[in-house]
């Protein structure tokens, strides 16, 4: 329940519910008890009274619980003490004949009188609402751009990028042109067969070099 001090009005309705709840839960006595468990009842009097009495204590803790978790759901307190702080209001301008034109009459309607009460809540809720949407509708507009202009710089990207691999494309196709109408792939095949043949002679002085090696090892004493 709110910490807060409660109002007259939500005193008395707390205690006549539990009231009603102490009554309930205790309106059956241990006698109706003994009927459903007479052979238990008659075996163990002291035992049967405190399964009733700790039956009793569940229905009312059981009962308490579910009550105090309607009021919270429903601000069953709030609207008692708006409700009693509006009466008390009302009661004060009557009796200060300070009574404005908001006060009950025969003729006035129940749903002419929550109208007037609620429409105007509503109006307020409904504008700050229609002001959400349409930010919200700006700022779909802004991004519809951004993402706009981020297409065209994607697709100009792409473009350019399409560009380039055609001129390197003709490149490609020009060099394979000047290859074949000169000497550069001869002359291109004669220095590979040297770097071979260098590379054998190298390998074949390493031989060389590690049998002399090997030679003198095994001759030495």
């Amino acid at each position: 329940m709110p910490s807060r001090q409660p109002s007259v009005r939500w005193g008395r309705f707390h205690s006549a519910i539990q009231l009603a709840i102490r009554r309930s839960a205790k309106k059956w006595t241990h006698a109706d008890f003994a009927e459903c468990f007479p052979l238990y009842c008659k075996e163990d009097r002291n035992g049967s009274m405190a399964a009733y009495n700790h039956i009793s204590e569940y229905i009312e803790t059981q009962i308490n619980r579910d009550l105090e978790t309607v009021f919270e759901q429903y601000s069953l307190q709030d609207n008692l003490d708006s409700l009693h702080q509006t009466i008390t209001e009302a009661k004060q301008r009557q009796a200060d004949g300070t009574a404005g034109k908001d006060v009950w009459r025969e003729e006035l309607e129940p749903v002419g009188l929550v109208c007037a009460r609620t429409v105007p809540d509503l109006e307020a809720e409904a504008k700050r609402l229609r002001e959400a949407v349409a930010e919200m509708e700006e700022a779909n507009r802004h991004l519809g751009i951004e993402l706009e202009e981020s297409t065209d710089a994607t697709r100009e990207a792409n473009a350019r990028s399409t560009a380039l691999l055609d001129k390197l494309d003709e490149v490609m196709e020009l060099w394979k042109t000047a290859l074949e109408e000169s000497n550069i792939q001869d002359w291109t095949l004669q220095t590979a067969e040297t770097a071979r043949r260098r590379h054998i002679y190298l390998i074949r002085f390493d031989y060389t070099y590690i049998g002399c090696i090997s030679l003198n090892l095994t001759i030495s004493p």
